[in-house]
């Protein structure tokens, strides 16, 4: 998962502890900090890894292809290309690229 690659403290620096609070019906709120930090958006899909003993950890669970599909996806939509556009514009490169590599190389 290279969204999610540690960005924080380094290898044998002690780990930061940020205060949240529990609101009504299990809502937390991730500091901001955090969320910029590793790229989480709202929808992202989050895992609680329960460690025993009261300590659990909430760990991203977004595969990285469906992290890519998403932003592919968002990028699309803002610059307007439909599913149409973009493997049509696929296959004016594939003949642009094989004209250039191979067309009259026998």
């Amino acid at each position: 998962m290279a969204r999610f690659r540690r960005k924080g403290n380094a290898p044998g620096e002690p780990l930061s502890s940020i205060p949240i609070t529990l609101r009504e019906r299990g809502v937390i709120t991730i500091p901001g900090e955090l969320r910029k930090r590793y790229d989480l958006r709202p929808g992202d899909v989050l895992r609680i890894i329960d460690l025993g003993e009261g300590c659990f950890v909430i760990a991203p669970g977004v595969s990285r292809f469906d992290h890519w599909a998403r932003r592919f996806r968002e990028e699309m939509e803002r610059e307007g290309v439909s599913l149409e556009g973009l493997l049509e514009g696929l296959e004016e490169e594939r003949q642009r690229y094989y004209e250039e590599h191979y067309a009259g190389k026998v």
